[in-house]
């Protein structure tokens, strides 16, 4: 049974609104007032280019986003604040392969107590100084797109602590902290549906403990 087994599981059954989800990303993102307008555009063109994926659209249907749809977007977000275009930031994440989510699962696995986590949601960053890494390498930027065979990215899944970067990582990958956006992310869930968001996370983490897919 997992540690963190409980009612908190249910929590991870909250399914967010479009109008949730930017509330969410400008927390997550720290956007301001003046500049959410511009983050729902970019959002809504997200989605035309299909990020998240599965979400259920149509006509007279409400699109409602699930926490990996929302880490999706969260990512494509990070990358194109990182200087992807659009179109690339959405291949990439299409190219994950299950990695974010692994990340989510080593997570899982560390030995977090409820006080670090409550500390962790309010400093906005991963307990204990290891964090868990998703690098996202990058192909096809001084190439043709048109190239098909050649994937947009590679991504690797690391254990670090600090900014220390793994010697199979190349140079001009892009990092993203997956344990800063997962408490970040459940800061900002629980603030716009008032929830605790410590619950929360121990929901999460529960169901994100199956991802790790290798010791």
């Amino acid at each position: 049974m997992s540690r963190y087994d409980g009612k908190a599981n249910v929590i991870v059954m909250i399914q967010l609104s479009t109008r949730e989800v930017e509330k969410i990303a400008a927390h997550v993102f720290s956007v301001p007032d003046a500049d959410k307008l511009a983050l729902r555009a970019r959002l809504e063109n997200l989605r035309k280019k299909g990020c998240p994926q599965g979400l259920a659209t149509g006509r007279g249907k409400v699109a409602k986003f699930d926490f990996e749809q929302l880490a999706d977007v969260s990512i494509a977000l990070a990358l194109i604040d990182a200087g992807l275009s659009p179109d690339y930031a959405v291949s990439a994440v299409e190219d994950t392969d299950g990695v974010v989510r692994e990340c989510f699962g080593f997570l899982a696995h560390h030995d977090v107590s409820p006080d670090e986590l409550r500390l962790a949601v309010d400093g906005g960053e991963w307990p204990g100084g290891k964090t868990v890494t998703a690098w996202c390498c990058m192909h096809r930027l001084l190439s043709t797109p048109r190239d098909l065979g050649v994937r947009v990215a590679t991504w690797i899944a690391s254990e670090c602590t600090g900014d220390q970067q793994p010697a199979e990582v190349p140079f001009s990958a892009v990092r993203i902290d997956v344990g800063a956006l997962f408490v970040r992310l459940v800061k900002a869930i629980a603030h716009v549906a008032d929830v605790d968001a410590v619950e929360l996370a121990k929901g999460l983490l529960a169901h994100a403990e199956d991802y790790v897919v290798r010791p």
